[in-house]
């Protein structure tokens, strides 16, 4: 039941645009994720590779974690530069990688927001972001134990 499948001209520029892009990635885990995302998504991994881990493995010498995690921090970070919060961008994947954790565009930029404003450089370390991370988990889970006990308190006033 294995069906052929045709590798095309359009295919194989595509992937050695995208691989050029991650070769260069040190310099921008953006457009890394971004590239990572595409070949994943349109399975160009295929004309050498059985898997999308095994092309992360074998091409790269990541694992397919570490793609994850570029792919995650892309996304997060495209949210970022996308809000007009008028704040330092992100500079590094790893600065951006705690933000992944949250799981809501507002949330992710209030968690950056308040690490660049505690930040007595206004450039947040990873620990730093990470910090902040934690701190707004803490405050959804009250928020969160807050409103079911409220939640308890009415319906059993019903």
């Amino acid at each position: 039941m294995s069906q052929i499948e045709l590798w095309t001209e359009k295919e194989e520029v595509q992937l050695q645009y995208h691989e050029q892009v991650i070769q260069k990635g040190l310099e921008t885990f953006y457009e890394v994720g971004q590239s990572l995302m595409f070949i994943r998504e349109n399975r160009l991994y295929r004309k050498e590779f059985r898997t999308f881990e095994e092309y992360c493995q074998e091409k790269w010498g990541r694992s397919r974690m570490w793609a994850q995690h570029m792919i995650k921090s892309s996304e997060v970070y495209g949210v970022l530069k996308d809000v007009n919060h008028g704040l330092q961008n992100p500079e590094t994947e790893r600065q951006v990688r705690p933000l992944t954790k949250l799981e809501t565009p507002e949330h992710q930029a209030e968690a950056w927001s308040n690490a660049v404003a505690n930040s007595e450089t206004g450039k947040p370390t990873a620990k730093e972001v990470d910090a902040e991370v934690k701190k707004l988990q803490e405050k959804i889970k009250q928020l969160e134990a807050d409103k079911a006990t409220l939640d308890r308190r009415i319906s059993g006033q019903s």
